[in-house]
C-alpha cells in the first residue's frame, strides 16, 4: 500500500501484528459520518460506497483504504459514510 511505502519493514510487521478482521454485508454502514473514528481500513474484498451529506462520492474496493484521519487526527469526526455494496472482508488498524 503506497500509504506504507516509506516505512521499515520492522514498522510494517508491527502494523500487520495489529490487524483485525471484519466483514460486512451488503447495505452495512462500515462508518458513520460525525461519528469518531478510531479505525482506518483496508479492503481485501469487496466493495464500499462513499457518502457525503448522503451523495455519493465514490467507490472503493480490493485494495483500496478508508478511515486514516482517524489514526493521524485523534477525536475527529468521520467526514464520510462507508457503506458496503456487497459482502466485504476488511483489515482495520485501530489508534
Amino acid at each position: 500500500m503506497p500509504i506504507f511505502q516509506d516505512l521499515s519493514v520492522a514498522y510494517i510487521t508491527e502494523i500487520i501484528i495489529k490487524l483485525k478482521p471484519q466483514l460486512c454485508i451488503p447495505g452495512e454502514n462500515v462508518i458513520l459520518e460525525g461519528e469518531i473514528g478510531n479505525e482506518m481500513y483496508f479492503i481485501t474484498t469487496g466493495q464500499v460506497s462513499i457518502f457525503v451529506s448522503g451523495i455519493h462520492v465514490n467507490t472503493l474496493g480490493k485494495g483500496n483504504f478508508f478511515g486514516e484521519i482517524a489514526l493521524f487526527l485523534k477525536s475527529q469526526r468521520r467526514t464520510a459514510t462507508v457503506k458496503s455494496t456487497d459482502y466485504c472482508d476488511f483489515f482495520y488498524l485501530e489508534a
